[in-house]
């Protein structure tokens, strides 16, 4: 410490003189100041300082010099050195710090980037799938109302086959409900089953009087004893005059029902006769 000297009388350190410095930042030797050497090193207050004579206090320089005030006389490249170490350790750590929470940062930074990926995939494939269903929805409105039409036209269609049921129900309970109908009587047909009328020529003009034949029948029945082929086809009897008629063997044999195989069956005009029935 080549630098130290006092800063009132110029003197340098030596064995004998003891040196202090001042609160004001002022260095003194022992003989500058009011006290003694020999006092003790305890600081020294209540002192006016020799250089710029304010009251100060006072340090005696020496080893137990505290670690504040004592580092103002040490040599600078230590110092430096010391503090360069603490700074690169403030650095250092500091540094590490730093590359931590880049790290963290970096790979916060990839899952978002991840995240933001893996979304937008979904996104992508949410989309399309919103697009299908839709299509699909469209679709099947589409099938809905082609349903609904064809329900309302077959309902349409059920209402207006029920009208024409219940009118033809109207009609035939109208028609049997009639006075003078009679029922339907089933007779086989011809090539089916649909139902014939019953024939009757009982209205109808005949050809030959029917009643007057049935008359005759009676009387010609009695002659049982007449050869069968007198009563086949013979015609001498059978003569037609202006007062009547009159039928020979061959009416017996060949009327017109007998020739068209119908059955006789007695009406309410002659209970006792058979009149054919169609």
């Amino acid at each position: 410490m080549d630098w130290v000297h006092c800063n009132n009388c110029s003197k340098k350190p030596s064995a004998n003189i003891a040196f202090f410095v001042s609160a004001c930042g002022h260095v003194v030797c022992s003989k500058c100041i009011s006290k003694t050497a020999e006092s003790p090193s305890p600081p020294i207050s209540n002192e006016k300082c020799r250089v710029c004579h304010v009251d100060t206090v006072l340090l005696e320089i020496n080893r137990s010099l505290r670690p504040d005030v004592q580092v103002l006389f040490q040599n600078p490249r230590t110092l430096a050195v010391k503090y360069m170490n603490t700074l690169k350790g403030v650095m250092d750590f500091q540094e590490k710090q730093r590359a931590r929470l880049h790290k963290l940062e970096s790979e916060q930074l990839q899952k978002t980037v991840k995240c933001a990926r893996e979304m937008n995939t979904m996104l992508k494939k949410k989309t399309a799938n919103e697009k299908q269903l839709s299509t699909e929805n469209k679709d099947l409105k589409e099938r809905l109302d082609a349903m609904e039409r064809d329900m309302a036209n077959m309902a349409r269609d059920v209402a207006k086959k029920n009208d024409e049921i219940e009118k033809l129900r109207r009609n035939a309970a109208a028609s049997s409900k009639t006075p003078g109908s009679h029922p339907q009587k089933k007779y086989p047909s011809l090539n089916g089953d649909t139902p014939m009328q019953p024939l009757s020529f009982r209205d109808v003009s005949h050809s030959t009087p029917m009643d007057m034949f049935m008359n005759r029948r009676k009387t010609l029945n009695t002659h049982e004893s007449a050869p069968a082929h007198d009563n086949l086809f013979s015609l001498n009897d059978s003569i037609l005059s202006a007062d009547g008629i009159a039928f020979g063997a061959c009416s017996t044999a060949m009327a017109t029902p007998d020739i068209l195989g119908i059955s006789k069956r007695p009406t309410a005009r002659h209970s006792s006769e058979f009149t054919p029935n169609f």
